[in-house]
């Protein structure tokens, strides 16, 4: 099971990669959904018409974080990732030991991987997706 402070070094690492926060992510800071994003970066996020940046009501700061443990954060992060690699086929899969998962692994389309054996794994599906677009990003 992923403990809050690993999904939120994912959130943070994908923020960093560029992640755009999407009507439905679901923030891990404060456990809301975003219904809009404005601003010239996609920031501040609007929750039920307020703005919030992350500053909590005892003053102490957490910055926003999405939290990929959500599916329909984490089908934001693989369309986003799919998008910077230019293939609507990437897929991912476990990488099973009998009946244990062990890792999960990021693939390119068949097609394309005839041409480019570009394989992501890490230990969870999100952050297998993750390290997708951080190589992406740096290439």
């Amino acid at each position: 099971m992923t403990t809050d402070t690993q999904a939120r070094e994912w959130g943070r690492r994908a923020l960093a990669a560029g992640f755009p926060w999407a009507p439905g992510c679901l923030d891990g800071a404060f456990g809301v959904r975003v219904t809009r994003v404005s601003g010239p970066e996609d920031v501040p996020l609007w929750y039920e018409g307020t703005t919030h940046t992350g500053q909590d009501y005892e003053g102490s700061f957490d910055p926003l974080w999405p939290d990929f443990r959500d599916p329909a954060t984490l089908g934001v992060l693989v369309a986003w990732v799919r998008g910077l690699w230019g293939d609507p086929f990437m897929w991912s899969a476990p990488v099973v030991d009998g009946h244990t998962v062990r890792a999960w692994g990021v693939h390119r389309s068949p097609l394309r991987a005839f041409l480019f054996s570009d394989v992501h794994v890490a230990e969870t599906e999100p952050e297998a997706w993750i390290a997708a677009a951080e190589a992406k990003g740096a290439q």
